[in-house]
């Protein structure tokens, strides 16, 4: 996986880019520290460019999402395609995430 970071207006804009496995988990939690050390209150993962996100990707998700909510902050996934929205589907994180097209 690959990223980039933007912070502007409160919000901590994350896009993605390839595949999200566990061997990603180090410039997740990058993403963590700087989203827990800014005053952002969203935190919006662009997802369009993700082609594959496995378990570990899921739980990745599910520790930005602890972290957001120890802020009483937000954590939005914007425009999953393909196998990416089937597994958000069939995991149901639409009742755990806000999730933009």
């Amino acid at each position: 996986m690959q990223y980039e970071t933007t912070e502007r207006n409160g919000v901590i804009e994350v896009t993605l880019h390839g595949r999200v496995t566990y061997s990603d988990h180090p410039s997740f939690r990058n993403v963590i520290a700087q989203f827990r050390d800014s005053s952002a209150q969203q935190l919006m993962f662009d997802m369009r460019d993700v082609e594959f996100i496995d378990s570990a990707g899921l739980g990745m998700l599910l520790m930005v999402r602890d972290t957001a909510s120890q802020k009483k902050a937000q954590v939005v996934l914007r425009g999953p395609q393909g196998q990416v929205q089937r597994i958000f589907a069939s995991s149901k994180f639409e009742t755990l995430f806000t999730i933009q097209d």
